[in-house]
């Protein structure tokens, strides 16, 4: 059973610009954990490619979408209303926290589907006791 391992904006953007500091070993852990399941959402690839058109260019975001939206690799999860209640209760509870409510609907998927590891290198899913895989030390 291949583990499933939730991408965080943050995660793709490493990706997909190659000015981010953690691009390098964005690719270096892709390679590492082929093969792989990446769990993702709507929200998180709205946010995305955004920051891809803001820090490089359009035409790379469009190309990192195209990736995005036709790999057999990614899952789609689609916020619905009991995602969206379920994190917006995260979001007002954490008040000491700057959790973002993208943030808080990608805590609730990986709390559904029992995801412990994140594709990521935000600080907040280390305070929600998740692991981010861009600020895990590889082994030489």
């Amino acid at each position: 059973m291949i583990e499933e391992i939730f991408a965080d904006t943050s995660g793709f953007v490493s990706l997909g610009n190659e000015d981010d500091g953690f691009h390098a070993q964005a690719g270096k852990i892709l390679s590492s954990l082929y093969p792989f399941k990446f769990v993702t959402t709507n929200y998180v690839i709205a946010e995305t490619l955004t920051r891809l058109l803001f820090d490089t260019h359009h035409k790379n975001a469009v190309s990192f979408g195209k990736m995005l939206f036709s790999s057999k690799n990614i899952e789609i999860v689609y916020i619905d209303t009991d995602i969206e209640a379920k994190a917006w209760s995260l979001f007002k509870k954490y008040s000491d926290k700057e959790f973002s409510f993208v943030d808080c609907t990608s805590f609730v998927v990986m709390q559904n589907r029992h995801i412990k590891r994140a594709f990521s290198c935000d600080k907040h899913f280390e305070q929600m006791k998740f692991v981010n895989l861009l600020k895990t030390k590889l082994k030489s």
